[in-house]
């Protein structure tokens, strides 16, 4: 503990949405909190207290290791303005009426995963699993959900049946691999960061770590299209006793236009791009959107 210490803390609103009549704002964190907001008072007219359970990892062994993961990962709600949907870090998404204020439905375990840690002679590996992102069709039927860096996976749920009805596997690929100096760390990163629909209920559009987009049309349940290395990578550099590479270059959010005519990806490396779904070309790039 006093040689070497890691200490990884998440804090924060992760996720926030907004119904479709523009009357509330929905938001999940860290808290493990759901609150609605009304946009007229400017009031939180309810919260969902504990909306999901917390996961605390702690492992000393010669060194001090502590990350915390806790909280709502994501949140939507369905264009009827009827229910509210979230995942979190327990890997379960629920589903909870906005008007009753009750919990609907509960997919447990809706991906799998498993979290990881070894430390041996300075050798740490790390894997991840949780629900990143969450949306749903326009027609209320399907929520579509991925998952974090173990499964790579995105999944589909009927809503009325309360049944998982398809499974993409493996849809995003990944893995970097780091050294430090006479120190071996390896992090998985293979994350589907961000999933949109779009408005026609015809295509699935997931952002991940590995800087690609994917398009998948949810009628035949095949990939269409995939834009390789959507977004560059950023190289961060940390110098202690121990030197500490990190690359990052993941897609950490898309979107699609109202028309199903573009996505729109934003990464890492503080840009936001424009692609058209169609012709599958860059139309536009915001570079250095943001700065930090």
């Amino acid at each position: 503990m006093r040689r070497h210490y890691l200490l990884l803390g998440l804090d924060g609103i992760y996720s926030v949405a907004v119904t479709s009549d523009n009357k509330y704002i929905i938001s999940g964190g860290d808290d493990k909190f759901i609150k609605v907001f009304d946009l007229d008072t400017k009031q939180q007219v309810h919260h969902f207290e504990d909306a999901h359970k917390s996961k605390f990892v702690l492992i000393m062994k010669r060194h001090y290791f502590s990350l915390y993961l806790d909280g709502i990962t994501s949140v939507t709600v369905t264009p009827d303005n009827k229910y509210i949907i979230s995942g979190s870090y327990d890997k379960s998404i629920k589903v909870f009426d906005l008007h009753t204020k009750r919990q609907a439905y509960h997919f447990k375990d809706a991906h799998e995963g498993k979290f990881v840690l070894i430390m041996r002679r300075h050798y740490f590996s790390l894997y991840l699993d949780y629900i990143n992102s969450v949306a749903v069709t326009s027609d209320n039927k399907y929520i579509i959900s991925c998952s974090g860096s173990w499964d790579k996976s995105i999944k589909v749920f009927d809503l009325d049946t309360e049944q998982q009805v398809y499974h993409f596997e493996k849809a995003h690929k990944g893995r970097f691999v780091i050294i430090m100096r006479g120190h071996y760390f390896s992090l998985y990163l293979g994350a589907i960061n961000s999933v949109a629909v779009t408005t026609d209920n015809k295509y699935i559009i997931s952002g991940s770590d590995d800087k690609s987009i994917k398009v998948f049309d949810l009628a035949t349940k095949q990939q269409v299209h995939h834009i390789d290395d959507a977004h560059k990578g950023k190289l961060v550099l940390i110098i202690t006793r121990h030197y500490f590479s990190l690359y990052l270059g993941g897609i950490h959010s898309v979107a699609v236009t109202s028309d199903n005519k573009y996505i729109i990806s934003g990464s890492a490396d503080q840009s936001i791009k424009v692609f058209d779904l169609h012709t599958k070309q860059q139309v536009h790039h915001f570079e250095h959107a943001h700065e930090g």
